[in-house]
């Protein structure tokens, strides 16, 4: 749809008219204290029962007597298919992708693999093809394997391995160095 710089929708098919306005009145708010850029990405945000991702781009219209936006949104369920998440549960690993706003203590969850909170994950924002409409809100991927990174038991024996592998070396170049020593004697004395 097409949305005027005073966040005014300007042109919207009928079945979207009330999506549109949302998502107008949302890019209002999200922006109200900060200079709007040419383009941005605003959500996820709830519409109804839906959470919706939305970017503008500044175009040139005909329709509009100022700059104006065209804006395209969808649902973040369908991303979220499209990035088969589903793939990573698969080869044994847990995820969650999560929303983090500097106004929020916590993170908003939007995905996960696991029933409860996944802990000691790997994490990273998730790149936009624009800035985000909201300062300093991004979206981020956690992943761990589900096994955990490296079992403890594994790791016992390795290092009781290991030990032991070093005190026989150890061992037996203090050996070997008194019996060179005891047959350097030797040598010297006959």
């Amino acid at each position: 749809f097409l949305m005027s710089a005073d966040d005014r929708v300007l042109a919207a098919d009928d079945a979207d008219a009330a999506v549109a306005k949302g998502i107008a009145d949302e890019w209002k708010s999200a922006q109200a204290d900060r200079p709007k850029p040419a383009g941005a990405i605003l959500g996820p945000m709830r519409l109804g029962s839906q959470w919706l991702i939305a970017a503008r781009v500044a175009v040139t219209s005909a329709a509009a007597s100022g700059p104006s936006y065209a804006v395209a949104y969808t649902d973040l369920d369908r991303v979220i298919a499209d990035a088969r998440l589903s793939r990573l549960a698969a080869a044994g690993y847990d995820f969650e992708i999560s929303q983090v706003e500097p106004r929020s203590a916590f993170p908003r969850l939007f995905a996960s693999s696991s029933a409860g909170p996944i802990a000691d994950t790997v994490t990273t924002r998730i790149a936009l093809p624009a800035d985000s409409a909201v300062a300093d809100s991004y979206l981020r991927l956690a992943v761990r394997p589900r096994g955990g990174w490296f079992p403890a038991g594994l790791l016992e024996s390795e290092i009781a391995v290991l030990v032991l592998l070093a005190w026989l070396f150890a061992f037996a170049t203090h050996d070997l160095t008194h019996a060179l020593d005891r047959a350097r004697a030797a040598l010297a004395t006959a």
